[in-house]
């Protein structure tokens, strides 16, 4: 590792004095460095919000802040999303003419303040947490169409068995699962099991919306970028103890219940989110209980776009021919992810990036099954409901289970 350069090291140090010290630093760094386009190999997961949110903030000034809460010169508790607004409040940042044409600098500060219409802390928490767990992204988009209308809302939580304590779910804007953002779309949350020792054990979502087409986020500067992804999403926090659920077993409709508690959000989310929210948990829960079912269809590889000969060769017997196809995907943009039914996703006929269905069963439900001796142990199976889009011809599956593989 490249030892730090100890002039960079002492500038840090006295970042926590004199903040402004973190734009001039970044400016000489940013002299050296090209910032990465929407046509660039780090852009093609960018649908994927942990490789979203590493290239919004490929600048040197988040380097620069990170670095310095990173090494313990600055104060931890406050957020690198934090200091980057305290930089534009007092006049050290300055806004571009294609920044103030999508978000003036008071809007910029209401959807960053931990108080305001945003949730860049809630962000910048789940990332890290994901990053230190193992960067787990699982896409389920090709099958998500299914669960558009099947009804998770009663399913309890200790019948979900979360594949890693953090990882990302991701079902794709195709949904048009509606953000509270025009043209923005909910597109997958992370999802962190927490054990915080004295305290609950808490499930923790946080939402991610989608960006548009158009929006030139790689000409945009950091403060705007941090801003548009964060004005896109939101975290809930449940406790998994029955204690704290009145002796019950939690289940995701007390979820629903509690969006609609007053003071659950700062009073600027309540009304900003509340409304668009049942639709986007009721498809994180049916993502959950998908990975949850026995034998889901769940797959580690490449997404399909990236070159078949460099895939193959990460499968190879010999170490460094793995070692050199790995490193040459990643290079080209491309990372190992979790693809969730694509057999399935073939066998009833479903479409890339469609919301549209062929004849399929809607309605349907998970129901908790238990089984084993003693009926100790449980499981989920889904149930599917009516018959719809029958005119055009018969549905591959009745019912659609995920079936034993004996």
């Amino acid at each position: 590792m490249t030892k730090p350069d100890p002039v960079y090291i002492e500038a840090l140090k006295r970042l926590e004095a004199k903040p402004e010290l973190a734009v001039q630093i970044a400016d000489i760094m940013r002299a050296h460095r090209k910032r990465p386009s929407k046509a660039s190999y780090e852009a093609r997961l960018f649908k994927y919000h942990p490789v979203r949110y590493t290239i919004l903030r490929n600048d040197p000034l988040w380097k620069v802040i990170d670095d310095s809460i990173a090494m313990g010169f600055a104060d931890p508790l406050v957020g690198t999303g934090e200091r980057v607004l305290y930089l534009l409040q007092h006049g050290y940042l300055t806004l571009s003419d294609i920044d103030v044409s999508f978000y003036s600098s008071e809007t910029i500060e209401d959807i960053l303040c931990m108080e305001g219409a945003g949730d860049e802390s809630g962000l910048q928490i789940a990332e890290e947490d994901w990053h230190e767990k193992g960067e787990q992204i699982f896409d389920l988009s090709q099958i998500a169409a299914l669960f558009s209308e099947t009804d998770a809302s009663d399913v309890p939580f200790s019948a979900i068995n979360l594949p890693y304590s953090s990882f990302y779910i991701y079902w794709g804007a195709h949904l048009e699962i509606p953000s509270p953002i025009s043209h923005r779309y909910i597109d997958g949350c992370y999802v962190s099991c927490r054990d915080w020792g004295t305290m609950d054990r808490m499930l923790e979502l946080q939402f991610t919306s989608s960006f548009e087409p158009n929006f030139p986020w790689d000409t945009c500067s950091l403060i705007c970028n941090v801003a548009h992804d964060a004005n896109g999403s939101i975290g809930l926090m449940k406790s998994l103890s029955p204690e704290e659920n009145g002796d019950a077993d939690p289940t995701f409709s007390s979820l629903y219940a509690d969006l609609d508690q007053t003071g659950f959000y700062p009073a600027p989310l309540a009304k900003k989110w509340t409304p668009a929210l049942k639709k986007a948990l009721s498809m994180a829960a049916n993502c959950l209980c998908y990975l949850s079912a026995e034998n889901a269809e769940v797959e580690t590889g490449f997404p399909g776009d990236a070159p078949a000969r460099l895939v193959l060769q990460t499968n190879s017997l010999k170490k460094s021919e793995r070692e050199r196809a790995s490193s040459k995907l990643a290079s080209l943009g491309f990372r190992r992810i979790h693809l969730c039914g694509r057999a399935t996703a073939e066998t009833l006929g479903l479409s890339h990036n469609t919301a549209q269905m062929p004849p399929h069963w809607r309605r349907g439900h998970w129901r908790k099954q238990r089984y084993g001796e003693k009926l100790a142990k449980t499981k989920i199976i889904w149930m599917s409901g009516v018959l719809v889009n029958a005119e055009k011809g018969q549905p591959a599956a009745g019912h659609i289970y995920i079936a034993d593989k004996k």
